[in-house]
């Protein structure tokens, strides 16, 4: 199981529980046990020669309310993440890996782009924006670098990590 899915399997997991929570409230927590007595109709009295007659119990119900909560970000060092080279240095991408792995990334690779680029992009495979936006953040890159993951031919070799950054210009100090 790679690391992508089991983080998502852990993450659909802990949205179950908050929401388990939100809903019923916690074991022991009597404030959030709400108690609904059902209505009744009282009975009436009809002369024998009358039909039998019937009570009947009214019901009521209340619905609980529905929260929904975010997902917390993946942590920097569950993440797996590709630093190419986009621009005309060498070395550019090892010294944005060693820049990652001082920001807390463990699981860092470099590699060429297969094009240079005049801007540096961070890229994101699927439910992985929020933590791109984090690093582009943490590479003191502007929000609007971050952009999904959809073409893969920017790579010289395929990728399945989280994030991928094409880093085209020095970092700043």
């Amino acid at each position: 199981m790679n690391v992508s899915r089991r983080w998502s399997l852990t993450t659909v997991g802990l949205v179950a529980a908050v929401a388990g929570v939100a809903v019923a409230g916690l074991p022991g927590d009597a404030s959030s046990v709400r108690v609904t007595e059902p209505a009744t109709v009282p009975a009436t009295t009809v002369p024998a020669t009358s039909a039998p007659t019937t009570t009947v119990a009214a019901t009521s119900t209340t619905e609980a309310a529905t929260t929904t909560t975010e997902a917390p970000l993946v942590d920097r060092g569950a993440l797996s993440v590709l630093v190419a080279n986009a621009g005309n240095r060498s070395g550019l991408a090892g010294r944005g890996a060693d820049a990652l792995a001082a920001a807390g990334y463990v699981f860092v690779i470099t590699a060429d782009a297969a094009t240079s680029l005049d801007a540096s992009v961070v890229l994101y495979a699927p439910g992985f924006e929020r933590e791109a936006a984090r690093l582009a953040a943490d590479l003191a890159l502007a929000a609007e670098s971050v952009a999904p993951f959809d073409d893969p031919s920017v790579l010289v070799e395929p990728t399945a990590a989280n994030l991928v950054v094409l880093l085209a210009t020095e970092l700043a100090p």
